[in-house]
């Protein structure tokens, strides 16, 4: 696999998982994930690192709960920058959603997503609160 075909599927695959935090539909996103998953995850109550077949059951788990208007909204996301190395691609951008309870967040934060045979083989989201 090309590092542009690398790229051109996280790419598609980082517009689903827009779309999943958007909507709630999330079978576009787990289109691509491996079965096996490296998986960092940054907020509570799932905040970890998580490898393999637990990885991308833990991954499925926690967007299950994004994208619902009763436990999480994304208000507003703005693109800030895309890198590319190799199988990796890097997607920067700041997000300002509503929670549980109608809190409001403002995050600034990173997804690397990793590509192997076609599939993401890791997802590692960091972020920090902007307000």
């Amino acid at each position: 696999m090309t590092n542009t075909e690398a790229a051109e599927i996280a790419d598609a695959a980082y517009a689903a998982l827009i779309h999943g935090l958007n909507t709630g539909q999330w079978d576009p996103f787990l289109y691509f994930l491996a079965e096996e998953v490296d998986v960092v995850w940054p907020t509570p109550p799932m905040a970890g690192h998580f490898e393999g077949r637990e990885g991308s059951a833990t991954l499925k788990e926690i967007v299950s709960h994004l994208g619902r208007p009763e436990t999480y909204r994304l208000d507003h996301f703005t693109p800030i920058a895309r890198i590319v190395s190799g199988d990796d691609v890097i997607y920067e951008d700041i997000s300002v959603g509503t929670v549980q309870g109608g809190s409001t967040y403002t995050t600034r934060g990173s997804v690397r997503l990793s590509i192997r045979d076609g599939k993401i083989a890791a997802f590692h989201e960091y972020n920090f609160a902007v307000s």
